[in-house]
């Protein structure tokens, strides 16, 4: 229903928005983007849910095994959404993050944020001497080339779910 609800929004919108090529071939709604992020976006939310449930240690220990599998399962050029985030005394933040798995065992890491946090990524105060000035900020980052054995590293892993998963005392 979602997934209807959504082409025809599209088809309403059309293809020359920005932003929304992805979704469209030759006038056409490309229905192979549309369901691969679909897939990204069910797959992501699935390990938001798990993670929600984490109450102790143990739920850490299962939510970080699977999460381990998820990566180890991916194929070259296959590319998972990762929730992320923190939770902390004083303030939450929201942050999407995209692995994506390259040849010879290397991975990319993007992080994306437009909200929260921001003021800790590059920025400029404009583009060049013909736009007025305003803070512009790099919303991605992306790290290409990260080794397997980094990215499929349980510590890194278990410090990065922790941040968000956990609930401040």
């Amino acid at each position: 229903v979602v997934f209807n609800n959504l082409i025809e929004q599209l088809k309403k919108v059309g293809k020359d928005k920005v932003g929304l090529s992805f979704f469209f071939d030759d006038n056409n709604i490309n229905i192979k983007n549309m369901e691969e992020m679909l897939l990204l976006l069910k797959n992501c939310s699935e390990i938001a849910m798990f993670a929600a449930k984490v109450q102790d240690k143990d739920g850490l220990i299962k939510l970080l095994t699977e999460w381990k599998k998820r990566l180890q399962n991916l194929k070259v050029n296959e590319k998972l959404l990762v929730p992320g985030g923190w939770s902390g005394l004083t303030t939450t933040g929201s942050i999407l993050h995209i692995i994506e798995k390259k040849e010879n065992g290397k991975y990319d890491f993007i992080t994306c944020n437009g909200g929260k946090g921001l003021e800790y990524h590059p920025s400029c105060g404009s583009d060049d001497d013909g736009t007025p000035p305003k803070m512009k900020y790099k919303t991605c980052i992306r790290l290409n080339g990260i080794d397997k054995s980094k990215m499929e590293d349980i510590g890194f892993w278990t410090m990065f779910f922790s941040l968000w998963v956990k609930r401040p005392p």
